[in-house]
Protein backbone atom coordinates (compact mmCIF):
# COMPACT_ATOMS: atom_id res chain seq x y z
CA UNK A 1 0.00 0.00 0.00
CA UNK A 2 1.29 3.47 -0.75
CA UNK A 3 0.28 4.30 2.71
CA UNK A 4 3.06 2.75 4.29
CA UNK A 5 6.96 3.70 4.42
CA UNK A 6 9.78 1.37 4.36
CA UNK A 7 12.99 2.55 6.57
CA UNK A 8 15.89 0.84 5.94
CA UNK A 9 18.82 2.30 8.79
CA UNK A 10 16.70 5.35 9.03
CA UNK A 11 16.44 6.18 5.54
CA UNK A 12 12.76 6.14 3.47
CA UNK A 13 13.52 3.58 1.09
CA UNK A 14 9.79 3.39 -0.38
CA UNK A 15 9.20 2.44 -3.88
CA UNK A 16 6.93 5.44 -5.38
CA UNK A 17 6.07 3.90 -7.94
CA UNK A 18 4.46 0.67 -6.32
CA UNK A 19 4.40 2.21 -2.76
CA UNK A 20 6.64 -1.19 -1.41
CA UNK A 21 9.62 -1.61 -0.33
CA UNK A 22 12.42 -0.56 -3.00
CA UNK A 23 15.28 -2.95 -2.28
CA UNK A 24 15.48 -6.33 -2.38
CA UNK A 25 17.76 -7.58 0.70
CA UNK A 26 20.07 -9.90 2.22
CA UNK A 27 18.20 -11.44 5.19
CA UNK A 28 21.31 -12.50 6.76
CA UNK A 29 22.41 -8.69 7.03
CA UNK A 30 19.43 -7.83 9.40
CA UNK A 31 19.55 -6.91 12.96
CA UNK A 32 16.11 -6.45 13.42
CA UNK A 33 12.48 -5.45 12.56
CA UNK A 34 10.54 -2.80 14.13
CA UNK A 35 6.97 -2.35 12.63
CA UNK A 36 4.48 0.62 13.71
CA UNK A 37 0.95 0.90 12.87
CA UNK A 38 -0.04 3.76 14.96
CA UNK A 39 0.80 6.63 17.40
CA UNK A 40 4.15 7.34 15.94
CA UNK A 41 6.04 10.66 15.85
CA UNK A 42 5.47 13.37 13.20
CA UNK A 43 9.29 12.57 11.60
CA UNK A 44 7.20 9.92 10.06
CA UNK A 45 4.63 12.51 8.46
CA UNK A 46 4.72 10.93 5.17
CA UNK A 47 3.11 7.75 6.12
CA UNK A 48 -0.59 6.91 7.33
CA UNK A 49 -0.27 3.28 7.27
CA UNK A 50 2.38 1.47 9.04
CA UNK A 51 5.84 2.21 9.40
CA UNK A 52 8.75 -0.88 8.96
CA UNK A 53 11.97 0.35 9.66
CA UNK A 54 14.74 -2.02 9.44
CA UNK A 55 18.21 -2.42 10.89
CA UNK A 56 20.93 -3.64 9.71
CA UNK A 57 23.88 -5.67 11.21
CA UNK A 58 27.17 -3.62 12.40
CA UNK A 59 30.70 -4.72 13.44
CA UNK A 60 31.83 -5.69 17.33
CA UNK A 61 34.89 -6.40 19.07
CA UNK A 62 34.58 -9.91 18.74
CA UNK A 63 34.80 -11.08 14.88
CA UNK A 64 31.87 -12.96 13.85
CA UNK A 65 29.93 -14.35 10.60
CA UNK A 66 27.32 -16.49 9.34
CA UNK A 67 27.17 -19.02 6.12
CA UNK A 68 23.97 -20.01 4.60
CA UNK A 69 22.75 -22.54 1.34
CA UNK A 70 19.30 -22.42 0.78
CA UNK A 71 18.26 -25.18 -2.24
CA UNK A 72 15.07 -26.41 -3.50
CA UNK A 73 13.74 -27.88 -7.05
CA UNK A 74 10.22 -27.78 -8.38
CA UNK A 75 9.59 -31.25 -8.64
CA UNK A 76 9.25 -31.11 -5.16
CA UNK A 77 5.77 -29.65 -5.19
CA UNK A 78 2.58 -30.34 -6.05
CA UNK A 79 1.08 -29.61 -9.66
CA UNK A 80 -1.40 -26.44 -10.17
CA UNK A 81 -5.07 -27.66 -9.79
CA UNK A 82 -6.84 -24.24 -10.73
CA UNK A 83 -8.25 -24.01 -13.64
CA UNK A 84 -7.98 -20.89 -16.03
CA UNK A 85 -9.59 -17.98 -15.39
CA UNK A 86 -10.53 -17.50 -18.95
CA UNK A 87 -10.31 -20.71 -20.73
CA UNK A 88 -11.51 -23.22 -17.73
CA UNK A 89 -8.68 -25.05 -18.98
CA UNK A 90 -6.62 -27.00 -15.74
CA UNK A 91 -3.40 -24.72 -16.13
CA UNK A 92 -0.79 -27.65 -15.54
CA UNK A 93 2.77 -26.86 -16.23
CA UNK A 94 5.85 -28.76 -16.70
CA UNK A 95 7.71 -28.94 -13.73
CA UNK A 96 11.41 -27.81 -13.47
CA UNK A 97 13.69 -31.01 -11.95
CA UNK A 98 16.42 -28.87 -11.36
CA UNK A 99 17.92 -28.58 -7.63
CA UNK A 100 18.70 -24.81 -7.23
CA UNK A 101 20.81 -22.97 -4.97
CA UNK A 102 20.98 -19.70 -2.48
CA UNK A 103 23.73 -18.60 -0.95
CA UNK A 104 24.45 -15.66 1.74
CA UNK A 105 27.03 -15.39 4.04
CA UNK A 106 28.48 -12.17 6.24
CA UNK A 107 31.37 -11.36 8.12
CA UNK A 108 32.10 -8.32 10.85
CA UNK A 109 34.14 -7.43 13.74
CA UNK A 110 36.80 -4.85 14.45
CA UNK A 111 39.66 -2.53 12.33
CA UNK A 112 40.46 -0.79 15.63
CA UNK A 113 38.94 -2.02 19.21
CA UNK A 114 36.53 -0.27 20.86
CA UNK A 115 37.04 2.59 17.87
CA UNK A 116 36.47 1.46 14.29
CA UNK A 117 34.18 -1.94 13.24
CA UNK A 118 33.34 -2.99 9.53
CA UNK A 119 30.75 -5.49 8.63
CA UNK A 120 29.72 -7.02 5.23
CA UNK A 121 27.04 -9.45 3.83
CA UNK A 122 27.22 -10.66 0.01
CA UNK A 123 23.98 -13.66 -1.51
CA UNK A 124 23.90 -14.92 -4.73
CA UNK A 125 20.93 -16.59 -6.21
CA UNK A 126 21.01 -18.06 -9.67
CA UNK A 127 17.27 -19.14 -10.39
CA UNK A 128 15.21 -20.67 -13.08
CA UNK A 129 11.59 -20.71 -12.51
CA UNK A 130 9.28 -23.08 -13.45
CA UNK A 131 7.25 -22.81 -16.44
CA UNK A 132 3.93 -20.27 -16.08
CA UNK A 133 1.00 -20.62 -18.36
CA UNK A 134 0.22 -16.89 -19.05
CA UNK A 135 -3.93 -16.39 -18.29
CA UNK A 136 -4.84 -15.08 -21.47
CA UNK A 137 -2.85 -17.00 -24.26
CA UNK A 138 -2.02 -20.01 -22.26
CA UNK A 139 1.69 -19.55 -23.20
CA UNK A 140 4.31 -21.16 -21.15
CA UNK A 141 6.60 -18.54 -19.49
CA UNK A 142 9.98 -19.33 -17.68
CA UNK A 143 12.51 -16.81 -16.58
CA UNK A 144 16.05 -16.75 -15.44
CA UNK A 145 17.29 -14.64 -13.23
CA UNK A 146 20.37 -14.53 -11.23
CA UNK A 147 20.69 -12.07 -8.08
CA UNK A 148 23.34 -10.27 -6.22
CA UNK A 149 22.36 -8.74 -3.28
CA UNK A 150 25.07 -6.86 -1.14
CA UNK A 151 26.09 -5.02 2.24
CA UNK A 152 28.80 -2.63 3.53
CA UNK A 153 29.11 -0.99 6.77
CA UNK A 154 31.89 0.66 8.76
CA UNK A 155 31.50 2.39 12.09
CA UNK A 156 34.32 4.55 13.57
CA UNK A 157 33.82 5.98 17.49
CA UNK A 158 35.48 9.45 16.70
CA UNK A 159 35.02 10.64 20.18
CA UNK A 160 32.86 8.59 23.33
CA UNK A 161 29.70 11.56 22.12
CA UNK A 162 30.24 11.06 18.53
CA UNK A 163 30.37 8.17 15.60
CA UNK A 164 29.90 8.63 12.42
CA UNK A 165 28.88 5.53 10.07
CA UNK A 166 29.14 4.64 6.49
CA UNK A 167 27.17 1.79 4.76
CA UNK A 168 26.09 0.98 1.17
CA UNK A 169 24.15 -1.53 0.12
CA UNK A 170 22.45 -3.07 -3.46
CA UNK A 171 20.66 -5.89 -5.69
CA UNK A 172 22.51 -6.33 -8.68
CA UNK A 173 20.45 -9.03 -11.38
CA UNK A 174 20.14 -9.96 -14.68
CA UNK A 175 17.21 -10.79 -16.64
CA UNK A 176 18.64 -11.45 -20.22
CA UNK A 177 15.68 -13.64 -21.31
CA UNK A 178 13.50 -12.07 -20.06
CA UNK A 179 14.99 -8.58 -21.80
CA UNK A 180 15.13 -10.83 -24.62
CA UNK A 181 11.05 -11.30 -24.60
CA UNK A 182 10.19 -7.56 -23.42
CA UNK A 183 12.17 -6.29 -26.78
CA UNK A 184 11.71 -8.84 -29.27
CA UNK A 185 14.64 -9.28 -30.01
CA UNK A 186 18.30 -11.14 -29.52
CA UNK A 187 20.21 -9.19 -27.42
CA UNK A 188 23.88 -9.94 -25.72
CA UNK A 189 24.31 -12.75 -22.86
CA UNK A 190 26.00 -10.20 -20.80
CA UNK A 191 23.66 -7.50 -20.37
CA UNK A 192 23.33 -6.58 -16.82
CA UNK A 193 20.82 -4.18 -15.19
CA UNK A 194 21.18 -3.02 -11.85
CA UNK A 195 18.50 -3.09 -9.11
CA UNK A 196 18.82 -0.32 -6.52
CA UNK A 197 22.55 0.83 -5.35
CA UNK A 198 22.69 3.44 -1.78
CA UNK A 199 25.38 4.40 -0.01
CA UNK A 200 24.48 6.34 3.36
CA UNK A 201 26.68 8.62 5.51
CA UNK A 202 25.54 9.40 9.10
CA UNK A 203 26.73 11.96 11.67
CA UNK A 204 25.71 10.47 15.13
CA UNK A 205 26.25 13.30 18.31
CA UNK A 206 25.92 17.72 18.72
CA UNK A 207 28.38 19.78 17.21
CA UNK A 208 28.16 21.40 21.36
CA UNK A 209 28.81 17.63 23.02
CA UNK A 210 31.35 17.76 25.10
CA UNK A 211 33.98 15.53 24.47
Amino acid sequence: SGNNVFLFDGVDTTDTTTGTFGQNFNNEAIQEIAINTGGYSAEYGRASGAIVSVVTKSGTNNFHGSAKLIFNNDEWNANNKMPNEVTGVVTNRNKYDEVQYRYSGTLGGPVIKDNLWFFGAYEYAPTTSPETLLVVTNEAYQQTTEIQLWQAKVNWQVTPSHAVELSGNGDYWTTPEDLKRLVGQDIPETTKAWGKRRVMLYLHGGLNDEK
